[in-house]
């Protein structure tokens, strides 16, 4: 898919606009997470507690039940028994609060822009999406927000 790129595009006012997102700093913010946690197929047919403790092992059991009980864990928005058999394919929503991000340095620069292609240098620990430590502190979502075209 290519775009048609404006002729009088200028790339430091681009530069600038992801870079004043990037300073916000939005994950830096305590916000309410949620993520689901999938189950894999090996893990079909065992408890779901049996799961969360194989996939989040640094994740006390007493910290699920907690999370159960306060409303945080879902399936398909219903409540979950965790003792209840998983199935490949499962997503258990996990809501975690007051959650907030690592600061991340913001000196994104513009290598290249065309057409075709955006290439951009971004600094170290900036992820390039939603993962581990990172969820709003991410590069993609700087650049969604920065420009949302």
């Amino acid at each position: 898919m290519s775009v048609e790129l404006d002729k009088n595009l200028n790339i430091e006012s681009l530069e600038e606009s992801i870079r004043e997102v990037a300073r916000s700093q939005p994950g830096c913010i305590p916000y309410e997470s949620h993520r689901p946690i999938r189950i894999p197929g090996r893990l079909q047919g065992q408890p779901i507690r049996s799961c969360l403790a194989v996939l989040c092992p640094h994740v006390p059991a007493r910290q699920w039940d907690d999370a159960l009980r306060e409303g945080r864990l879902s399936v398909d928005g219903r409540k979950l028994d965790l003792d209840e058999a998983a199935f490949g394919g499962m997503a258990v929503n996990y809501i975690t609060h007051g959650r907030t991000e690592p600061a991340i340095a913001t000196d994104i620069k513009i290598i290249h822009i065309d057409n075709e292609l955006l290439i951009l240098q971004k600094p170290a620990p900036l992820a390039v999406h939603p993962c581990g430590r990172f969820n709003k502190n991410t590069l993609l979502a700087f650049a969604k927000i920065a420009w949302p075209d």
